[in-house]
């Protein structure tokens, strides 16, 4: 079985990866490592990239064995393959607001520069909030109650996600030490420790003091503490489809042909 943990980008998919990982263990299923064959860095856990994908099912026994792989995969073409009960999706969103200040620190961590929320905003952020909606929207087509989760959902309803989780793998639930065994293994003070010792290799490009800021509070609400009224109102103007033509064209420019030209995924 190949299992992908999909997400917009600082949404919650790193932490949901880490969750399905332990879920396998837990039941003592092996995850096969498939090393650097399908991915563009061998140390990260998006172990199969987008355009690697058909190659993967083309050579990999993934009906057998299990595969597992974190995603931001951009293109309807992969959700519309044909259907594969070998193959399960998981989908994760985040209130767009938390996700662009969690991409604010990130963006400064990786790119070593000292800005401002309000000049990242201006610059990078509302870009990052218009192809926030349009992915949700790409991803609604493709997921369902069963296998959708929010970031909230694994912080307020652990145990129902995991079980959710593992019902839809069809791997039966956990009890409640399981579930408490399950909590604390994949908690982000857990994660973070993993990180800084060496036991995860997350992030693993960015320098090792660093790395583990790249996890950060594992809560939401936290952008109430950075954003401004005009903030919010530019937010809710590209959720309710009214992005400027300017917009549209920047985030085109910086975003779509950028990726195309410099084949970044």
């Amino acid at each position: 079985m190949l299992i992908i943990c999909n997400g917009n980008f600082k949404s919650g998919s790193t932490w949901l990866h880490f969750i399905v990982s332990e879920i396998l263990k837990l039941k003592g299923i092996n995850i096969f490592d498939t090393k650097e064959k399908y991915t563009n860095n061998v140390n990260s856990p998006t172990s199969i990239i987008e355009s690697k994908l058909n190659e993967f099912l083309i050579n990999e026994d993934y009906k057998t064995n299990y595969y597992l792989t974190k995603s931001h995969y951009l293109s309807k073409k992969t959700f519309n393959m044909k259907a594969d009960n070998n193959i399960k999706f998981f989908f994760i969103d985040r209130e767009i607001n938390d996700v662009i200040v969690s991409h604010f620190h990130h963006f400064k961590i990786r790119s070593k520069l000292k800005l401002s929320f309000q000049t990242y905003f201006f610059f990078i952020g509302k870009l990052k909030a218009y192809e926030v909606l349009n992915l949700r929207k790409l991803y609604s087509r493709f997921s369902n109650e069963k296998n959708s989760f929010l970031y909230s959902d694994l912080i307020n309803n652990f145990e129902d996600s995991v079980n959710k989780i593992s019902k839809y793998l069809d791997l039966g639930d956990f009890d409640k030490s399981q579930i408490t065994v399950l909590k604390k293994r994949t908690s982000i003070e857990n994660m973070r420790e993993k990180i800084n010792n060496g036991e995860l290799t997350y992030y693993s490009q960015t320098d090792s003091k660093k790395r583990k800021e790249l996890l950060r509070f594992g809560k939401s609400g936290n952008w109430k503490n950075y954003f401004t009224k005009e903030n919010e109102k530019t937010i809710d103007n590209i959720c309710n489809n009214k992005a400027s033509i300017i917009l549209k064209i920047s985030y085109y420019i910086f975003f779509t042909l950028r990726r195309k030209i410099l084949k970044v995924e």
